[in-house]
């Protein structure tokens, strides 16, 4: 099996050679730039017994070559001049020796640069076996002749009939090799078969060539026993006869018996052979290419005299063969080059080393508007369009130098009529071998109407961008394949400015814009598309994108389906960013919803105030009359409560307006804050005893923490006023929501940079549907409706509190209690007593 470097990776030429390779029965080693070995083929491992892997760790081709010393030579004259072959001497992994014929060339990429080496390995051991053999016989039969003399003076009676045969063979064998050596062509083989046949005084000499595999014809054939010496033509399968086996092993001989030992051969039945003798002729390669056969219809002794000759002649036969099938193969690729040259649909022509015509086709005449006789005396600058008239002629040069052996580029040229010819030229380098000159072929595709379609595919393009660039959307293409594929072959560059995305990324990968929807909006985009495709209606859709950099973009599309005839639909339509038209519609409904919340705070508090104000006055009014119509009548401690009950609901009255005149303000930021030194640990204390004298029925216990105590003994920056609100609001909130009798607890502490108090009772507590809205003014829980309020002193504390910067929540458990948190800034005076 072929191996490759597994940790190196091929380029796409080397695989190439690789599959043109992998069936060749030549040995092929592929190494890169640094001799590294990267692959070998099956040839050369079963030649040479070595795996990859084997022949890289035994040294590579140090451990195949004998000669050290010639592996030296091969690799200078291969990085001096390119390429070697010749033949080497080679040892097996078994430790067999082998003449192997090898021709190195260098590899090389599209830019000229050497990237490895390929070497072609052909085994010629039992070629040079059997030229060493032949000399050998050669060698004896000149010692035989010298000695001849003498032996046949020592058995002059004994061997005088077959010396004289031998004379005879051999002025026989010299005829025919001089017959031979001079006859070449189609005169040759038949010239050989019969003085072959007349040499050795046999019935039947044949050649036959191998055509295909396991498929033999006749080239040349003589019957010595016919008028006309012919032998019935042959073309046929040589399975089951001798042939088989004569090709497979390179020669086979039956001296008497053939027709027994291949009965099912109809040939040898048909010629009545008797016996058979047949060589294989081998190419240059060492591959057969046919045979070389003599039969007798007599028995036949194939002696090792007749198997040299056969051999030797069987060489010729081969040489001859092989130079006849080169020499047809050039005809058939001349004529083909020519046909081709002449019915290109192409301009080709062949120039020489100064650039001058020395052959065009009749496509280039008519492409340039002249004869064949006028382009055979011009070179090709001058027909050159001028300010192309520098293309290319680098390229030339390294064409001209072998640094690259072909290339192409598009040049302008100018017909005979003045017209510009647009033409996509390749040219490659021809190098004749026989007298060393240097041509080059260039094949001319007349692109003229392409460019001109390009120029006005261009100018209509910038007409598109010019026009994309203004509309107020981005202009898109988007493709539903059948197979539910999605695909943005266009998208204009608007959909930078509008979802800071690039719309080449977007026509790569439909996805980088789907999945930029919001996650809200995706199926109600994909419902609009299927129906869209469905029933090919105008698609409508509005909905949200992410942007690149993480805004929420409103974006409206439209777009005309059609289906194309793939069955795919098409949509041409437009992205349009409508986010400023929805933050307009928001703002009018906010605006909508803030009107309501006004019209229902209107409500709510006209009902509140009635009935707020209505309890007091009504008593007020009940005391006075009393005071007035009775008055007389009654003792100083039922005038007394009639006053106290008076003064009670004006005090009553008079903070409930002071809270609709706190809450009324236009905003808390205009409420006055104005921050003053406050001793808070005495003014904590006076509050809280202000405090218990108004709720005499409740426990107020008013707590310092030792951290309060320790921390507090500097003034600090509060605003009294505010701070008189906050407490005053929560404590009486938990009193009134409170049994009677019941403890409410203020704390006041100290944490890291705050003031904090609680305000801790034992009430009701507060819903748990209540708690989001229990800060908005006027707002009352829905389990407080037999405790009368307004629903302002938590609205009001909060706004106090938002004033100092600070902070306020609560914790409540229902029928439990509940208790509300406040932090300060904690700011102390500066020395001079000023609040900052």
């Amino acid at each position: 099996m072929s191996s490759w470097e597994s940790s190196q990776p091929l380029e796409s030429y080397w695989l190439q050679i690789a599959k043109a390779v992998e069936h060749t029965s030549d040995g092929v080693v592929i190494t890169n730039q640094t001799r590294q070995l990267v692959y070998i083929n099956p040839a050369l491992v079963n030649l040479l017994g070595y795996s990859l892997m084997a022949l890289k760790a035994a040294g590579a081709a140090t451990a195949v070559y004998e000669d050290a010393h010639q592996l030296q030579e091969i690799r200078a004259t291969v990085s001096e001049r390119g390429s070697w072959s010749g033949e080497a001497l080679m040892k097996s992994r078994a430790g067999d020796r082998l003449i192997v014929f090898v021709r190195v060339d260098t590899i090389r990429d599209e830019a000229g640069h050497r990237v490895g080496h390929v070497a072609v390995h052909t085994d010629v051991t039992s070629k040079r076996q059997a030229q060493q053999e032949r000399d050998r016989l050669l060698q004896r039969l000149s010692a035989h002749n010298q000695n001849l003399e003498s032996l046949v003076q020592e058995r002059t009676l004994r061997l005088q009939q077959q010396a004289q045969t031998l004379r005879r063979n051999q002025a026989v064998l010299e005829a025919l090799v001089e017959e031979t050596a001079s006859t070449l062509g189609e005169a040759f083989f038949p010239s050989l078969v019969k003085h072959l046949a007349q040499a050795l005084g046999v019935r039947y000499v044949t050649i036959t060539e191998q055509v295909e595999v396991g498929v033999l014809a006749t080239v040349a054939a003589y019957d010595a026993k016919t008028v006309d010496h012919a032998v019935p033509w042959f073309r046929g399968a040589i399975a089951g006869s001798p042939c088989k086996l004569a090709l497979e092993q390179g020669h086979y001989s039956c001296s008497a018996g053939v027709q027994q030992q291949f009965p099912n051969c109809l040939a040898l039945l048909q010629l009545e052979v008797e016996s058979y003798f047949a060589v294989a002729l081998l190419d240059s390669t060492g591959l057969s290419i046919g045979l070389l056969s003599v039969m007798d219809d007599r028995p036949f002794p194939c002696s090792k005299a007749v198997e040299k000759i056969l051999r030797i002649f069987a060489m010729r036969a081969s040489a001859e063969l092989e130079r006849q099938r080169i020499t047809q193969a050039l005809q058939t690729s001349e004529e083909n080059f020519r046909a081709i040259f002449e019915q290109a649909a192409v301009g080709i022509c062949r120039t020489n080393l100064a650039g001058e015509f020395v052959q065009v086709n009749q496509r280039l005449c008519d492409m340039l508007g002249y004869t064949e006789a006028e382009l055979l005396q011009m070179n090709f600058q001058q027909i050159t369009y001028l300010e192309d008239a520098h293309l290319g002629l680098d390229l030339r040069q390294q064409l001209q130098q072998g640094l690259v052996s072909a290339f192409s580029l598009e040049k302008r040229y100018l017909r005979k009529n003045g017209e510009i010819l647009w033409t996509n030229l390749s040219i490659s380098a021809i190098y004749s071998t026989a007298d060393d000159s240097f041509w080059s072929l260039t094949v001319a595709e007349d692109i003229t109407a392409r460019k001109q379609a390009e120029a006005q595919l261009g100018r209509s393009e910038e007409r598109f961008r010019r026009i994309a660039a203004n509309v107020p959307g981005a202009i898109y293409q988007f493709i539903l394949h059948a197979d539910g594929q999605r695909q943005i072959p266009y998208i204009s560059d608007r959909i930078q400015e509008i979802l800071e995305l690039d719309p080449e990324m977007i026509q790569q990968s439909a996805a980088v814009l789907f999945d930029r929807v919001h996650p809200e909006d995706q199926i109600l985009l994909q419902e609009s598309i299927a129906v869209s495709a469905r029933r090919l209606i105008c698609w409508s859709w509005e909905g949200r994108f992410i942007s690149a950099s993480g805004c929420v973009v409103w974006v409206k599309g439209i777009a005309e389906p059609g289906r194309q005839p793939d069955g795919s639909i098409l949509w041409d339509g437009l992205l349009i960013d409508i986010s400023r038209r929805r933050r307009a519609e928001a703002e009018i409904q906010k605006a909508i919803a803030k009107e309501r919340e006004l019209n229902e705070l209107k409500s709510r508090f006209v009902a509140t105030t009635s009935h707020e104000f209505r309890t007091p006055l009504a008593v007020i009014a009940s005391s006075a009359g009393i005071l007035k119509d009775f008055g007389h009548k009654l003792d100083e401690a039922n005038k007394q409560k009639h006053f106290d009950a008076i003064q009670t609901y004006v005090r009553q009255t008079t903070k409930l307006l002071d809270d609709l005149l706190f809450i009324n303000q236009p905003g808390t930021n205009q409420l006055s804050f104005q921050p003053v030194s406050l001793n808070l640990l005495v003014w904590f204390h006076q509050m809280g005893e202000k405090m218990r004298l108004e709720a005499p029925r409740h426990q107020l216990r008013w707590v310092t923490t030792e951290a309060a105590t320790a921390g507090l003994t500097d003034s600090v920056c509060l605003d009294q006023h505010l701070l008189s609100r906050v407490l005053s609001n929560l404590v009486s909130n938990s009193i009134q929501y409170s049994p009677e009798k019941t403890q409410v607890e203020v704390t006041l502490d100290l944490e890291t940079d705050w003031i904090y108090f609680s305000i801790k009772d034992i009430g009701i507590g507060i819903l748990a549907r209540d708690r989001p809205y229990l800060f908005e003014p006027f707002y009352r829980g829905r389990n407080v409706e037999h405790i009368p309020g307004t629903g302002l002193g938590l609205s009001i504390a909060r706004q106090c509190v938002d004033l100092h910067r600070g902070r306020i929540s609560f914790d409540t458990q229902v029928g439990e209690g509940t208790t509300f948190y406040c932090w300060l800034p904690l700011v102390f005076c500066t020395t001079a007593g000023l609040c900052h």
